[in-house]
């Protein structure tokens, strides 16, 4: 296992995907695979309830942590898929200290890149 692999990205690898992995590439044999970062990402982006807080905070442009909440899935796996996005920089988590409290998530620019090509692959195949 090489070095240059964040734990945090070794934690979404089989067994066997982490004796090779490397920042840049899985290798099997003589294939070079996607890069892992990219794997990764398509793999947050397949969860349940990732594709559906991105789209929340489009239509939103902000939502509280009870808003999502109303997503259909379970607290635990909101809690996983709000801190994967924080994590791979879709979308921004603010708080803000002035008389009252507030705090909240919006998309990030990259979030909102990204949801715009979800939108066009789901409008070609639908």
């Amino acid at each position: 296992m090489h070095k240059a692999v964040s734990l945090h990205y070794l934690s979404y690898l089989s067994p066997s995907e982490r004796k090779t992995a490397d920042s840049r590439t899985i290798l099997k044999g003589d294939k070079i695979e996607l890069k892992l970062e990219i794997r990764l990402f398509l793999r947050l982006l397949s969860k349940k309830g990732t594709i559906d807080i991105l789209k929340m905070l489009k239509d939103k442009n902000r939502a509280q942590y009870r808003d999502l909440s109303t997503i259909d899935i379970g607290i635990a796996t909101l809690s996983d898929r709000i801190n994967e996005s924080l994590k791979n920089g879709i979308i921004e988590h603010h708080l803000k200290r002035t008389t009252k409290r507030e705090e909240f998530y919006t998309l990030s620019e990259k979030g909102e890149r990204i949801l715009k090509l979800i939108e066009e692959i789901e409008e070609i195949i639908n």
